[in-house]
């Protein structure tokens, strides 16, 4: 039923909206919530506020209860339902219930589900929430298979909006002061040709694979480079990537930069392409910003990244180390143009923030009917 705009502005003038994800620097799950949050206050819906699952929690127990005293709490958004979910259920577990809203994360639906412990934290949360968010089609799939239909709960897709832009061209900088590291190291000359490879460098990202798939391509193309761009979060990994012998491997390491900076960097002439290697991925963003700047992407050919693009349309995809070399290759020696425009009007027309806004808005009003019923 359509509910007028000042009832809904008098319900959520009651009550807060808590927003609850956990946050690792330089990761995706920053700039959802960035977004997220955005809709959220621009919607007129009431206050917003946030809990970070990542923070201790006692921590976090006080941040809840300052909202409960404040204005009280009429719907949580959970971003993962796992960890995300976990600080809910720590919280909320002895009090009244009140909607939440679950937007599950590539690692829960690929990695927790194999887990019974986490599985089991996944599906209380769920039993907890009115919706469950899915970004692909393929997500919904496992999800339901996961945890099943039969609960009072509704699976919805929507897709992440990709949002990247670069400055104005008075504005723009040398690739030589957005990438200080790899220049200090490495002569560079008008052929250089660079693949960026963005990444919280942990397991999961599998950055180490570069290091047996990248030699083949810097071997016949001496002038070409992969460079990891990101911050360092499991350090065996980062000693790995940073001491190993960057000339024969042509892989570098970059610490994290800004998300402009990075933007500004995909579309620099010598870069070549943007790549994922994840072993694991709820949607490639970094990646897709490439796409949307017009920058070609060569992505593991894992569920995540094969739910965003096509195969030599929109996209290049790889299997292993083999067709990795064979695809690099293929972007260094043969015109690409038409991969890089189908990938950048397919990221431009299908995850717009509009598209985006517009589904949080309309799930959180949703929501709050059901805590007005309760």
């Amino acid at each position: 039923a359509t509910v007028s705009v000042l009832y809904w502005h008098h319900i959520l003038l009651e009550k807060m909206i808590v927003f609850i994800a956990p946050l690792t620097e330089a990761s995706g799950n920053v700039t959802t919530t960035q977004r997220i949050l955005k809709y959220l206050e621009e919607s007129g819906c009431g206050e917003v506020g946030m809990v970070d699952a990542n923070k201790p929690a006692a921590e976090r127990a006080k941040i809840f209860d300052d909202f409960e005293r404040s204005q009280g709490i009429g719907l949580t958004v959970t971003l993962h339902a796992y960890k995300g979910g976990k600080a809910l259920l720590e919280y909320m577990k002895e009090k009244k219930p009140v909607p939440n809203i679950t937007v599950f994360g590539g690692t829960d639906i690929n990695e927790n589900v194999n887990d019974e412990v986490k599985k089991n934290i996944m599906s209380e949360v769920l039993a907890r929430s009115c919706r469950a968010v899915c970004f692909s089609q393929d997500m919904k799939d496992r999800a339901i298979a996961a945890f099943g239909s039969n609960m009072n709960i509704e699976y919805d897709i929507a897709p992440q909006a990709v949002i990247a832009s670069v400055p104005d061209r008075e504005k723009l900088s040398p690739i030589q002061s957005l990438l200080p590291s790899f220049f200090s190291n490495h002569r560079h000359s008008s052929s250089l040709r660079l693949f960026i490879a963005p990444m919280g460098v942990r397991p999961v990202k599998d950055p180490l694979f570069l290091l047996k798939a990248f030699p083949k391509v810097h071997q016949q193309f001496p002038d070409a480079y992969c460079v990891v761009v990101g911050p360092i979060l499991d350090k065996n990994i980062g000693d790995d990537l940073i001491n190993q012998d960057e000339e024969q491997s042509g892989v570098c390491y970059s610490p994290a930069m800004p998300q402009q900076d990075l933007h500004e960097l995909y579309t620099k002439e010598c870069v070549v392409a943007v790549i994922n290697c994840s072993l694991s991925e709820g949607q490639p963003q970094a990646a897709m910003e490439g796409m949307r700047l017009g920058t070609p992407a060569l992505l593991r050919s894992i569920s995540g990244n094969t739910a965003i693009a096509e195969n030599d349309v929109t996209a290049l995809f790889f299997d292993d180390a083999q067709s990795f070399s064979s695809q690099a290759i293929k972007l260094l020696s043969s015109d690409c143009t038409a991969i890089a425009r189908s990938g950048r009007e397919h990221v431009e027309n299908n995850f717009s923030s509009e598209t985006e806004s517009r589904y949080y808005k309309t799930a959180a009003q949703s929501a709050y009917a059901l805590y007005d019923k309760r």
